[in-house]
């Protein structure tokens, strides 16, 4: 009988049978739960702005924790490592190891198995079980996306933006039935991310989760974070719900298109990340960037650049402000964009980025060489567009790419007429005073993503 005894408390005593007694005196027995991970995740992110091709590591800290918050309350740490979903999406092999690490299950990608389209969308979907809580998180491919830049244009007449609502719509659709597969049909919390177009999406998508009933979770239980997204979302339903989380620097135009004139924006909280000495940071991060310093530019009657924000608002203008006297030439409304300049612009945006990566810098430096101003001069001064598609369709047949030679002229014509109707007056600027195109130059270079990684370590430090 001691022998027993002996066994009895040394396996209580060794944490192998934990006995508690309940209230209605029976014995129940509880399983020690496992513990929450904490790991460092890294992930490559191709260089942008140097001056030779480099891939940059960066170290995000991945822990469980950050999930059993209150989605409502920012937090930086979870900013930094949505990021890192966000830029390793850029890739198959990357977006695989980067769920891989952090240890999610069913981990499902869409959109990467064939070329990009026009209506195509590279995303992730996964999920893990944190201490029994089920988590389910979608992160949307923004980088090196080719053809499905077209989508972007797609803005429509009327509602939320007729593209990035087509893709997110099919997401809406896909997360329905991942959650009834793997999940059992039902999360206790959701994460959403993604950077330039893909926060966009992230950012519709969780609006249509939010003013929906289809996928049962309140906001305070949904994370999205969003990076340097574009407006999504129909201006009334673009609540500001304080669990979607938008980083953005508001000197990136990217982040003011399409405009707030259209009846489009971002649902949700911006958090701004704009660093007055923003090429200090880049030099000091890595000596191969080389950005532009700002430069005030004042030409009377035109331009009072006195800061980044003057610049971007003065091209704001100049597209979406400009008074046209041929109703066919503007862009002041959603109605006039739609029917004067959707088609043309989506789709030579779609061919451009269809061509391959070394065809498209070709021809970029073509049209960037001082020895073609002349032949550009004629390109851009052929109301017809044939010159245009003179000069672009060699580029075409090269990489094998199909297209319609008289709908291409129609599409040529529309950006020639975009040129002189809305952007004259930056490309004349551009030509006549250096500065302007140095700020230019800036404000571009604000939206590549080891800028944003750059201005959010910043602007996140403490």
């Amino acid at each position: 009988m001691k022998t027993k005894q002996s066994l009895l408390i040394l396996l209580l005593a060794s944490g192998f049978v934990l006995a508690s007694c309940s209230g209605d005196g029976t014995t129940s027995t509880s399983i020690p739960l496992p513990p929450l991970l904490e790991t460092d995740i890294p992930v490559k992110i191709d260089s942008s702005l140097a001056s030779e091709s480099k891939t940059y590591e960066f170290s995000f800290r991945y822990e469980d924790s950050y999930f059993l918050d209150n989605a409502n309350t920012f937090s930086p740490k979870l900013a930094m490592l949505s990021y890192g979903a966000a830029m390793a999406n850029g890739t198959h092999q990357r977006g695989d190891s980067f769920y891989g690490d952090a240890e999610f299950d069913d981990v499902t990608r869409f959109g990467y198995e064939s070329d990009p389209t026009t209506t195509s969308l590279g995303y992730y979907i996964a999920h893990k079980n944190i201490q029994g809580v089920e988590l389910l998180t979608a992160s949307f491919k923004g980088l090196d996306y080719g053809a499905e830049w077209a989508n972007n244009f797609i803005i429509g007449k009327e509602g939320d933006h007729e593209g990035f609502y087509a893709r997110a719509s099919e997401v809406y659709s896909e997360l329905q039935k991942y959650i009834d597969t793997y999940c059992g049909g039902h999360i206790d919390k959701l994460w959403l991310t993604g950077y330039s177009r893909g926060g966009a999406i992230a950012n519709l998508v969780s609006s249509l989760i939010l003013r929906d009933t289809k996928i049962e979770i309140n906001g305070e239980n949904m994370f999205t974070y969003t990076f340097e997204a574009p407006a999504a979302v129909e201006e009334d339903k673009a609540l500001d719900y304080a669990n979607v989380h938008n980083i953005v620097n508001k000197n990136d135009i990217i982040t003011h298109i399409p405009p707030l004139k259209y009846g489009l924006k971002r649902c949700g909280v911006d958090h701004e990340t704009y660093a007055s000495n923003y090429s200090t940071l880049m030099k000091q991060f890595d000596e191969q960037i080389d950005v532009p310093e700002f430069k005030e530019i004042v030409v009377e009657g035109e331009l009072n650049g006195v800061d980044d924000a003057s610049i971007v608002q003065y091209l704001l203008n100049c597209v979406f402000n400009r008074e046209n006297p041929d109703a066919d030439k503007s862009a002041n409304t959603r109605e006039d964009y739609y029917n004067n300049y959707q088609k043309g612009i989506s789709e030579g945006i779609g061919y451009v980025f269809a061509l391959k990566p070394l065809t498209r810098k070709s021809m970029l430096a073509w049209l960037q060489d001082e020895n073609n101003r002349s032949a550009l001069l004629g390109i851009i001064s052929d109301a017809t567009g044939q010159e245009l598609l003179n000069f672009f369709e060699p580029y075409l047949i090269q990489d094998g790419i199909s297209y319609d030679r008289d709908n291409l002229l129609e599409d040529c014509a529309t950006i020639i007429k975009a040129i002189g109707s809305l952007f004259i007056k930056p490309l004349m600027l551009f030509a006549m005073y250096e500065q302007f195109g140095d700020d230019l130059t800036r404000l571009i270079d604000m939206h590549y993503p080891e800028s944003v990684y750059v201005l959010m370590a910043n602007s996140f430090k403490n």
